[in-house]
């Protein structure tokens, strides 16, 4: 098994923009250091075609109209570390952006939220989860009520109740990209 700072050269991914980031599981096997995520890195990246990776507005749903660019970051560096041999940025969602940007996809795709998001997984305190509470808070609006209504039942079963939190988010921002 690789350590954590062996080069590897075949990291392959797809174009990236504040707009169009890689989010999901795959922004959350990006270490950070909070120490948040999955980070199954070499299992996620090595070898991969670049095509499996959620990129927002392009292979899933865009969330840049509920969240702004909030949580987006480039994430180059890190891949850098690890070999990745493009100068180019590569854009990806937070741990919390993406986690939100999952929960928003699959309830507008119809999903359960029950089996599959299982927020001990990848956050483990109070100021984690409030976070989490802010971004489920800056959706809810955006949801119709059947969603919303599934969104606070799985909330309540994960022990957070969304009423109580204010949207702490920015509010979006629109990027002039002229350069």
């Amino acid at each position: 098994m690789k350590s954590r700072g062996t080069k590897i050269s075949t990291i392959r991914l797809p174009a990236t923009t504040r707009e169009h980031y890689l989010t999901g599981k795959a922004a959350l096997n990006i270490p950070s250091p909070s120490g948040s995520g999955d980070w199954h890195f070499c299992e996620t990246f090595v070898g991969q075609d670049p095509s499996i990776y959620p990129v927002a507005g392009v292979t899933t749903i865009s969330t840049n109209d509920i969240f702004g660019d909030s949580g987006i970051y480039d994430s180059a560096p890190v891949f850098r570390a690890r070999g990745y041999s493009s100068s180019s940025p590569v854009y990806a969602a937070d741990h919390f952006r993406a986690v939100a940007d999952k929960i928003v996809t699959l309830l507008k795709n119809g999903y359960p939220l029950t089996s599959v998001i299982n927020l001990d997984d990848w956050f483990a305190g109070e100021e984690e989860f409030s976070r989490i509470r802010d971004y489920l808070a800056k959706a809810k609006p955006h949801l119709t009520p059947a969603q919303q209504n599934t969104l606070s039942t799985w909330a309540e079963a994960a022990g957070m109740r969304l009423e109580k939190f204010s949207a702490n988010l920015p509010s979006p921002t629109r990027r002039n990209e002229c350069r």
